[in-house]
């Protein structure tokens, strides 16, 4: 087991750990700063990825805001692939896994910046041609199916921004998309005479949009999946579900943190 010493421990690397590390090193040239993350893509525009699946932005890479080599020119010490497991708070501890490797982090001050996780439906026969977009490896899973499979058909459950994103994206790679929204309009967070000329365009850009559509449960089939709930008995080869986020607060509730009914740390 490793033991790691440091002054600030940061969980999560994307805006708002790297915002912090780069804000601490601003005001305080000598600190330790050291960063935990998932996985290896530090300080990358999430938000960006369905323009990589379209390939308008023709490199993954150039989503990012900084390498990590311009990171670690601020002096911070990166613990990539690396998942937290556990904060203690009185012992300033924080226990972790890379691998089969198991690490404690002892800190001074910590900062956790786990955002958030995508929302899960009670679905059942999931292959895998279905997916969710939230992470690198997310976009990695999606465009390897795009290449390998070639899929025709595209459900994507949830209109709302990334889920319009994608159906703008999807119809770049030349498939067909069916988009479910369980609302009366789609982009559900804006006014109903703004969200009609958007769901205009999705249909005159040839995205079959279906409103009122609450999806419950996915099958899948010898031909693909089908939607139940989804207001069309066609099959597809691709389904994404982008159904919004909840706060991935459990290290910090775990820790003693109080949070909200919906999890978000008060």
């Amino acid at each position: 087991m490793a033991n790691i010493q440091t002054d600030l421990l940061i969980i999560g690397g994307s805006d708002a750990g790297i915002s912090a590390a780069l804000r601490a090193r601003e005001l305080n040239k000598d600190i330790q700063i050291t960063i935990v993350l998932a996985d290896e893509f530090p300080n990358l525009s999430i938000c960006g990825i369905p323009y990589a699946v379209s390939k308008e932005v023709p490199a993954w890479q150039n989503l990012a805001h900084r390498t990590v080599k311009d990171l670690e020119a601020y002096q911070i010490d990166f613990y990539m692939n690396t998942w937290a497991t556990a904060i203690n708070p009185t012992a300033h501890t924080v226990t972790a896994t890379r691998g089969e490797e198991a690490i404690t982090f002892a800190y001074q001050h910590l900062m956790v910046g786990t955002g958030a996780v995508p929302k899960e439906l009670p679905l059942t026969g999931v292959g895998d041609g279905i997916h969710v977009l939230h992470t690198m490896g997310d976009f990695f899973d999606i465009e390897a199916q795009l290449v390998q499979h070639q899929p025709k058909q595209a459900a994507i459950i949830g209109a709302g921004y990334v889920g319009i994103e994608m159906a703008e994206a999807l119809t770049h790679r030349d498939v067909a998309v069916s988009l479910f929204q369980r609302g009366s309009e789609v982009l559900s967070t804006i006014d109903a005479d703004l969200a009609t000329p958007i769901n205009d365009a999705l249909t005159q850009n040839g995205v079959q949009v279906f409103t009122n559509a609450t999806v419950t449960e996915i099958t899948q089939t010898p031909t693909g999946y089908r939607l139940i709930g989804g207001a069309t008995n066609e099959t597809f080869d691709f389904v994404l579900v982008v159904v919004g986020v909840r706060p991935n607060s459990i290290l910090l509730e775990e820790a003693g943190a109080e949070v909200t009914t919906n999890h978000a740390v008060i």
